[in-house]
């Protein structure tokens, strides 16, 4: 599938891996053996048996169910108005749906792995059944202050979110836990040193329903890295129930572009 963030990436949030295949980086194809000339033993299918074998192979398969009972099973039957989808699994595709960094489109889909994520731009709020999340601002640093020490030096990317719970029930938010960045084709978990400096409200902090906190979540990444925030960079939200779990993700991945 096209990417669905940046370019070329392969998400590793926390202790799971979300596979973003994207079609630039890709197999290409290799038109100096599609132009090869044929040996002399080598057989050319014409025309129509390229034709014949299509259509025998269309009559074996089994037809697509016609929802709209139109006596024929096309796009109308899944989405009227998006003539790409031609099949139930297409629906939802990320790539179909144009929520890639092509077309820079938001909302919820699946990648080509069948991993549920939702994505918004810089400026849009991120709203998930558990979390609602807004990046307020993303750059990156040199030093990082402390109250009670000295300032960590170093290279550093620090986003200023607003996180709020969407939950019946109080939850007790570790955001190091909850967000993954993304930039190129690396990524970062937060640094837990740097975040917990004694007043961040984003870390062992409790939040009631409908109560929203601001903090900052702090990366240390390398210089290099950190100047693909504005053209190649995802901040990765995962909801209140898996921040604590190891393995693959049960509830929907947030995505915030950090380059558009």
């Amino acid at each position: 599938m096209a990417s669905v963030l940046p370019k070329c990436v392969a998400v590793a949030a926390l202790a799971f891996i979300m596979a973003l295949a994207v079609a630039a980086c890709g197999e290409t194809k290799d038109e100096s053996s599609a132009n090869a000339p044929k040996s002399s033993g080598e057989r050319t299918t014409t025309t129509r048996e390229t034709a014949t074998a299509t259509t025998e192979t269309e009559a074996e398969a089994a037809p697509d169910p016609d929802t709209d009972g139109d006596g024929t099973a096309d796009a109308d039957d899944y989405a009227p108005k998006n003539p790409k989808i031609q099949d139930e699994s297409q629906k939802d595709d990320c790539d179909v749906l144009g929520i890639n960094a092509t077309k820079l489109r938001e909302g919820s889909c699946k990648t080509d792995k069948g991993m549920r994520i939702k994505v918004v731009n810089r400026d849009s709020k991120l709203v998930l059944p558990e979390v609602a999340v807004h990046l307020n601002s993303i750059e990156a640093a040199t030093s990082i202050a402390r109250p009670y020490d000295t300032p960590l030096v170093g290279s550093f990317v620090v986003a200023e979110v607003s996180m709020t719970n969407r939950l019946d029930v109080p939850v007790e938010v570790d955001a190091s836990d909850q967000f993954a960045l993304q930039l190129d084709s690396k990524t970062f978990n937060p640094n837990f040193d740097a975040m917990n400096n004694g007043d961040n409200s984003l870390i062992y902090e409790e939040i009631q329903p409908e109560e929203t906190v601001t903090g900052k979540v702090i990366f240390r990444v390398s210089r290099k890295r950190a100047r693909a925030l504005d053209a190649n960079g995802n901040l990765i939200v995962l909801q209140f129930s898996d921040s604590d779990t190891y393995g693959n993700p049960k509830k929907r991945i947030g995505v915030i572009r950090t380059y558009h």
